[in-house]
């Protein structure tokens, strides 16, 4: 199914991406797979990017502290898309804003991980909790 982003968002809570494991998680909102907002863990990295026709681009990227990086959101007001950042889920520090040229009417939600870990290794982790739609 897909929501309506006008004025709502979506919030989730990344829990448990282990130290040193080679994996990525991901909050991913948008019309589909060509068109799309991300916040993502990569790299000891928190990352909030989009992706239009296929093009990404980095709308902020900052180093991952985990006790206060909890719970990841997206939002839209007013024209605007805010990506955020929580140690609570109540309390938020925005990580970056952004326009987007499709409609925010029809939106998916995915959670996503990524493993880049070799084969021969121990693979990463990611566990999300607390989706949240507002």
């Amino acid at each position: 199914g897909t929501i309506n982003l006008t004025g709502h968002g979506v919030s989730v809570r990344e829990s448990n991406n282990l130290p040193g494991t080679k994996s990525s998680g991901y909050l991913v909102v948008g019309p589909d797979r060509n068109n799309r907002l991300t916040i993502n863990l990569t790299n000891g990295s928190l990352i909030f990017d989009k992706k239009i026709s296929s093009t990404y681009t980095s709308v902020a990227t900052i180093a991952y502290v985990p006790s206060t990086m909890a719970f990841w959101k997206i939002s839209e007001s007013g024209g605007t898309i805010t990506g955020a950042y929580s140690a609570d889920g109540i309390t938020w520090t925005t990580l970056g804003t952004t326009t987007v040229s499709w409609a925010i009417t029809t939106s998916f939600v995915s959670l996503e991980t990524l493993d880049t870990a070799p084969i021969a290794t121990f693979p990463g982790y990611v566990e999300f909790d607390r989706l949240n739609f507002f």
